[in-house]
């Protein structure tokens, strides 16, 4: 039952990305809040849950703008993280979400430690993904963005300068006919 209500909350989502009607978005994160009361705290299964969880929350925060949802967002990222193993092979997608969610969260409240957190959130991410991994590019352009942003406060050009090589590296293992290809460059 856990696994088929998240995968109903993942559907709701989808569609919920197609239509803009937020009560598809609620239904969403009910589906998953119920796929994880109904699951044990050492279930393999459970940080997926959580994961998808606080990117529910996170997308209904970029809607409401109420700092509850992404803190629940970040949290729920972080209990993911929690529950994970160091080697397995979700890590990275986790903590990059996590540092999606610091970010989103540094933009809100211009603590410098919420994007110090992001940063190394991705640093952490590139660290533990396979260097031919489909994903890498879009960690990459995280942190990418994240340096920037630390480079738009501190005004230090090195930080401007580690932002454009993570770009680079990003477009650099995307390949030409790839439909992330615009974004990245």
């Amino acid at each position: 039952r856990p696994g088929y209500l998240n995968n109903l909350g993942l559907g709701l989502r989808d569609r919920y990305a197609r239509s803009g009607r937020l009560e598809e978005l609620d239904a969403a994160i009910a589906a998953y809040e119920q796929a994880l009361a109904a699951t044990p705290p050492d279930s393999p299964a459970r940080p997926g849950y959580l994961t998808n969880l606080g990117s529910g929350l996170r997308a209904r925060y970029a809607r409401s703008g109420r700092l509850e949802e992404l803190d629940a967002a970040i949290a729920a990222y972080e209990q993911a993280l929690a529950a994970t193993p160091p080697d397995s092979p979700a890590r990275p997608g986790y903590l990059t979400n996590l540092g999606s969610g610091l970010r989103a969260r540094y933009a809100r409240s211009g603590r410098l430690e919420e994007l110090d957190a992001a940063i190394a959130a991705w640093q952490q991410a590139l660290a533990a993904i396979p260097s031919d991994s489909p994903h890498r590019s879009a960690i990459l352009t995280g942190l990418g963005n994240g340096l920037c942003d630390r480079y738009a406060r501190s005004g230090r050009l090195e930080e401007l300068d580690a932002a454009i090589a993570a770009w680079q590296q990003a477009l650099a293992a995307t390949p030409p006919d790839s439909p992330a290809r615009p974004g990245y460059l």
